[in-house]
C-alpha cells in the first residue's frame, strides 16, 4: 500500500542526507560496513534464505561499531524488502528485535507501525493492537493518526471486541482523513458485511 511504501522513504532517500565526514569522522567505515552487510544479505535473500538474512543482519549490528544511522538503515532497507517479498514472519523477527536496541527515537514509531502491519498479516490482532497503541504514545505524525485509528478498529473488529471497533472507526473519520481513504473505508466495512451512515456506523451482525 502507499502508507507501506512511504513509511521509510523519507530517510532512506539518501543515506548521507543527516551526517557529514565533518560531523562523524568514521564515516567511510560505516558506509563500508553498511555495504559489507547489503552485500552478504542480498546473496541470501537470492537464494531465498530469508531467515539467514535477518540472523545476519542481527549478528552484525550486535557485534560491528556501528551508528544510528548505519542500524536504521539496515534495518529499515531490509525489512521493506522483507515485506516486498511477503516474508512476514521474518519481519517480525527483525523488528521485534531492532525495538529493543538502542536506535534512534525518530525510528521509533515508522519501525513500530511496520511491526504492526505485519502482525496484521500474520492474523496476529491483538499484538497489532498493543503496537498501534504504542505508536500513539510515542508522537507518531499528526498526519497518520488517521490510519493507525482505521487499522486499529479493523483489529478490533477481527477479534469480536465490536465496542472498540465502532470507537476507532469513529476515531479514523474524525481525524481528517483524504477523501479517497474515506472511500476506502466504507468499501471495507461493505466487504465485512458492515454498513455505514455519515460519520456514524450502524452494524450488521448475523
Amino acid at each position: 500500500s502507499s502508507i507501506m511504501n512511504n513509511i521509510f522513504s523519507k530517510k532512506y532517500r539518501n543515506r548521507d542526507t543527516d551526517r557529514n565526514r565533518d560531523t562523524v569522522p568514521n564515516l567511510d567505515y560505516q558506509e563500508a560496513t553498511h555495504d559489507i552487510i547489503k552485500a552478504k544479505c542480498f546473496t541470501l535473500l537470492a537464494m531465498k534464505k530469508y531467515s539467514e538474512c535477518v540472523t545476519h543482519i542481527k549478528n552484525k549490528i550486535s557485534t560491528w561499531n556501528l551508528d544510528t544511522t548505519t542500524v536504521s538503515l539496515l534495518y529499515g532497507e531490509f525489512s521493506k524488502i522483507l515485506w516486498d517479498a511477503e516474508e512476514y514472519k521474518e519481519v517480525i523477527n527483525l523488528l521485534e528485535w531492532i525495538t529493543q536496541q538502542d536506535v534512534s527515537q525518530w525510528f521509533f514509531s515508522p519501525t513500530i507501525v511496520l511491526l504492526a502491519f505485519a502482525y496484521m498479516k500474520e492474523n496476529m490482532f491483538s499484538k497489532a493492537i498493543d503496537t498501534f497503541h504504542i505508536a500513539l504514545e510515542n508522537n507518531y505524525p499528526k498526519e497518520g493518526v488517521w490510519h493507525i485509528y482505521y487499522d486499529l478498529w479493523l483489529c478490533y473488529y477481527k477479534i469480536k471486541d465490536y465496542n472498540n471497533a465502532k470507537k476507532y472507526y469513529n476515531l479514523a473519520l474524525e481525524n481528517n482523513p483524504p477523501k479517497n481513504n474515506v472511500d476506502n473505508i466504507h468499501a471495507e466495512l461493505f466487504r465485512l458485511g458492515i454498513s455505514s451512515t455519515v460519520n456514524k456506523i450502524v452494524w450488521f451482525f448475523k
